[in-house]
């Protein structure tokens, strides 16, 4: 069964870099995603970061595109997203079931751009070894660059 996006997740996808579009709409053919967040302005940025949320200032994190950027057409390499579940929604608090969508994020985006080097923000330092890490955005998944 094959899931469509809804419009709020549909435009932060498309806010997104084309190869996360890509690896989006072929994971929608088999699970119901949510897109949490693709770009993110400076006033968000600003929000997550003195909230402790993300442990980066504008415009260092993947998810900001300065007015230059978006000149030369570049759009977020950062995208956040979760498994969506018809009553219950997102389940936040559900590490299991992040790490279970971590690696299938991580598998299509591997099987789709074997060139391209991805990170999930439940293994920083991308050495495989989930338990090593300090901060955990296990909904949150970037192109490094």
């Amino acid at each position: 069964m094959a899931y469509r996006y809804g419009k709020t997740s549909r435009e932060r996808l498309d806010s997104c870099d084309d190869r996360w579009i890509v690896i989006f709409e072929s994971l929608a053919e088999f699970w119901n995603i949510a897109i949490i967040e693709g770009e993110r302005g400076r006033g968000r940025q600003a929000e997550l970061f003195h909230s402790g949320e993300s442990q980066v200032e504008w415009p260092n994190s993947k998810h900001n595109v300065t007015e230059d950027q978006k000149k030369l057409g570049k759009k977020s390499l950062a995208i956040d997203a979760a498994l969506y579940f018809p009553v219950v929604k997102i389940k936040w608090g559900d590490t299991k079931t992040a790490r279970y969508f971590g690696g299938i994020v991580m598998g299509f985006a591997k099987a789709i751009y074997p060139e391209t080097t991805f990170r999930w923000g439940g293994d920083w330092n991308m050495d495989n070894d989930c338990s090593n890490e300090k901060f955990q955005d296990l909904w949150h998944f970037e192109i490094v660059e």
